[in-house]
């Protein structure tokens, strides 16, 4: 029997592997864009990779967070929850694709920029129904297989994207490129999972509409939208909002820094998918349990993101000059200021992943609300101002209106800490 911690730690470098592919693909061609092409390039690169991700985020609904709480309880409801959810992924992607070619025109662009947008704005309908299939082997705590396509497809991304660049195809290619690999991956994960060897099998079937199976967990899930609305604002939005105000070359400029951000994250995805299930269980097990494997997340995350923070300060001008080449001077003070959200981010994991447990979302909506408020707020008042710079300041200054409240309810609600349970033990 492998230990909590060994389990934990393993599917944490796992769902890295997994996370990080998943955008590296996207990442290392925006590097190259940015290297050898110019910030007008990487800044419309960084715009279709910023609407993809937003609609994308909106056609997932907090569906995959419900289906992976619901699962690692009883594994043999995973056919259902995948049968049943998938025919919402379909139209809400569709939908917001629709809703997104309806009000690309009216937005100030260049035609290069709207149709890269566009063109990968629509992998996310095949991206949404694949996340349903991850899903379901992130709650079986068995990331192998999943971890193993992302990081295949996102090799291709790299490759055909390098490729691309070198033919001096329209950058618009790209965009059909990551469509045509995001089909890859879903046909991929659903292959592996209705091929699942160890375990119960996974049935699936039923695939009659369900009304009231949709709205029992739309309404329970809508609270995940709401703080999946505060990510995109504190994590995504940014580059919306500056391209506002300031062209294309700005945004790429201010991309460069984002980008490197967006990397770092994913170091606590990767342990939020991983611990998620195990405090899903720990919460139904006993207090004693539960507040050990949050306490110890607690400090694992925060003492990692600080010296990662520290790190990513000091060395901040050669890590844009190794990634970027020189001349990233402005790209590079953004950076140590953006960075200091990894180490918030870090702090939340815990708190958002044991409030999701608890099934209390409804109470991290409201802190949502506060952060993303305050983040709109600030960004539209400084970005006129001061630029990307001004974006960088306001997206760190806000996290802290959601941060503070999540683990303060936690603390009064679900489970108060104690010394001894945030220290290290040995495992026998």
């Amino acid at each position: 029997m492998i230990s909590l911690r060994r389990r934990v730690l393993q599917n944490s470098l796992l769902n890295l592997i997994a996370s990080v592919s998943q955008r590296a693909g996207q990442a290392l061609v925006f590097i190259l864009i940015a290297r050898f092409l110019s910030n007008q390039d990487a800044g419309a690169y960084s715009l279709a990779n910023t609407y993809t991700s937003i609609l994308l985020a909106f056609s997932f609904w907090g569906l995959d967070q419900i289906l992976i709480r619901e699962v690692a309880k009883r594994e043999e409801v995973a056919g259902r929850y995948v049968t049943g959810f998938l025919l919402l992924r379909l139209v809400l992607s569709l939908l917001l694709w629709l809703a997104l070619a309806l009000v690309m025109p009216l937005l100030p662009y260049s035609a290069q920029s709207k149709q890269l947008i566009l063109v990968m704005a629509l992998s996310i309908v095949p991206t949404s129904i694949a996340n349903l299939y991850q899903s379901v082997w992130i709650a079986f705590e068995d990331v192998r297989a999943i971890s193993a396509i992302l990081l295949l497809f996102s090799i291709m991304r790299v490759l055909g994207g390098a490729v691309l660049l070198f033919l001096a195809q329209p950058i618009v290619w790209i965009g059909y490129l990551f469509i045509a690999a995001s089909l890859g991956e879903l046909v991929a994960n659903i292959w592996i999972t209705h091929r699942r060897r160890d375990g119960p099998p996974v049935s699936f079937g039923g695939w009659r509409p369900d009304a009231r199976f949709w709205l029992e967990n739309l309404r329970t899930a809508t609270p995940l939208i709401v703080v999946s609305l505060v990510l995109i604002v504190e994590y995504q939005f940014d580059v919306v909002i500056l391209s506002f105000f300031r062209p294309e070359a700005q945004v790429g400029v201010y991309s460069k820094a984002s980008m490197l951000l967006t990397l770092l994250l994913f170091l606590t995805r990767s342990y939020q998918l991983a611990i998620f299930p195990v405090i899903s269980r720990a919460y139904e097990k006993s207090q004693q349990s539960l507040r050990r494997v949050y306490g110890r997340s607690l400090t694992f995350l925060l003492t990692g993101g600080v010296v990662i923070a520290l790190l990513v300060t000091a060395l901040a001008d050669f890590i844009m000059t190794l990634v970027y080449g020189p001349g990233n001077d402005e790209a590079a003070v953004i950076l140590r200021i953006l960075v200091w959200a990894f180490v918030i981010s870090a702090f939340n994991v815990p708190n958002s992943r044991l409030i999701i447990a608890a099934d209390r979302q409804k109470a991290i909506a409201y802190f949502a609300i506060m952060s993303m408020t305050g983040n709109l707020l600030l960004s539209l008042w400084m970005a006129p101002r001061y630029g990307g710079l001004g974006i960088a300041m306001a997206r760190v200054a806000a996290m802290p209106l959601y941060s503070i409240p999540a683990f303060l309810y936690v603390q009064r609600h679900i489970c108060a800490l104690n010394w001894r349970s945030l220290m290290p033990r040995t495992q026998r």
